[in-house]
């Protein structure tokens, strides 16, 4: 770009006289023009290098927000198990709880160890719904299935075995021959019996019958329920007015109480 040397216009570097002045041939005097300087170029490892910072910084702020977030909820998860426990044992439940209940954390169920003596299944029905340890309470006798996961060293009858009464097999049909269980007093349990070594409350050789379930011989000519026996893992139809022992069981409970019940009975 141009200007005039008279009024000091700008023009065209080709013109021959001034648009504003008509000076002929005028003087004009050449201006470099503002050139922008470009920005110095990066090498390829400079670009990635701060490519690479900027994404790093970007997922290091998220992850503390992330790591934030997760260790409030852990904190909060943690108050309010300990805070449960806490709150039971100043009730003075935690440790009556831990003495006279058995948890099994696989099939999430709380059975009573206490000791019991033969009574009819009727009776034994109303004992269960009347027990209460601590503030828990809801005890039933528990089904031929959940009776089945206390029995140890039999694999027959235990609670994966091929035996086939089952919750949803209660015929006598369902009655194989692995059903009769294992040899007399050959089990891992205090006096040879086929349950977990001690734990279970119990008079020496009172738990020589056999324990009620609540589920019914389907297709039975008489008034019969399925019934363990824990000297030989056994499993038989026994008549409701004949004497069987308990073992009384409550849930199975929340996922929420099962961590809460992890806690207590983790000692």
């Amino acid at each position: 770009m141009a200007v005039c040397a008279r009024c000091k216009r700008p023009l065209p570097n080709a013109a021959k006289a001034c648009y504003f002045c008509g000076k002929l041939a005028p003087e004009v005097i050449e201006t470099p023009e503002k050139k922008e300087v470009p920005a110095p170029k990066r090498s390829a490892d400079e670009a990635i290098f701060a490519t690479t910072t900027a994404s790093m910084a970007q997922k290091k702020g998220a992850g503390k927000t992330a790591f934030r977030i997760v260790l409030v909820a852990v904190g909060l998860l943690v108050l309010f198990l300990v805070g449960k426990e806490v709150m039971m044992l100043f009730g003075g439940s935690g440790a009556e709880c831990r003495q006279k209940m058995a948890y099994d954390p696989v099939n999430g169920l709380l059975w009573h160890r206490g000791n019991s003596y033969p009574m009819t299944h009727d009776d034994a029905a109303r004992h269960c719904e009347k027990l209460r340890i601590g503030a828990r309470d809801g005890w039933r006798l528990p089904t031929i299935a959940e009776l089945r996961t206390l029995v140890k060293g039999c694999v027959a009858t235990g609670q994966a075995g091929t035996c086939q009464i089952r919750d949803a097999c209660l015929s006598r049909q369902c009655r194989v021959d692995e059903c009769a269980g294992c040899s007399t007093g050959a089990g891992p349990g205090d006096e040879g019996l086929y349950w977990e070594k001690g734990v279970w409350e119990r008079e020496y050789g009172s738990a020589q019958g056999y324990y009620w379930s609540s589920s019914a011989v389907k297709d039975s000519p008489a008034d019969e329920v399925w019934a363990v026996s824990f000297v030989s893992g056994g499993i038989v139809a026994k008549e409701r007015e004949s004497g069987g022992e308990i073992r009384c069981v409550s849930g199975p409970v929340s996922f929420a109480e099962r961590l809460r019940l992890y806690i207590l009975f983790r000692k």
